[in-house]
């Protein structure tokens, strides 16, 4: 690596991956070169260069009052267990055999 430059390693969906590999290949540019391109924006910009809303709030008008709410709306509304954070807050068994997703372990104190 030269000029100070960094690697970072991120985990995406592979299906997300090619997708976006194949929309920055159409615009001439490989994925490296499109996050930097991101990246410099917020640079930039200072912010994230579109808005961010609350799919909570829009659908319920009013923020989710516990965590499995927030990651089931994120996840647009499933209940399933495989859904962002699997049942994160639900799960009381701490030796689960089954997880379901991360976090499946974690005991609710607050039931």
């Amino acid at each position: 690596m030269t000029n100070g430059c960094r690697q970072i390693n991120i985990k995406v969906d592979a299906k997300l991956k090619k997708e976006v590999t194949k929309i920055f290949a159409d615009m001439g540019l490989d994925l490296t070169s499109g996050i930097k391109i991101y990246l410099k924006r917020v640079q930039q910009d200072k912010k994230i260069p579109f808005e961010l809303t609350s799919v909570a709030a829009s659908k319920q008008d009013q923020a989710p009052s516990n965590l499995n709410q927030l990651l089931s709306a994120l996840a647009g509304g499933s209940q399933e267990p495989n859904g962002i954070g699997g049942n994160l807050l639900k799960a009381t068994n701490h030796h689960s055999t089954n997880p379901n997703g991360i976090g499946e372990n974690i005991p609710n104190e607050n039931k």
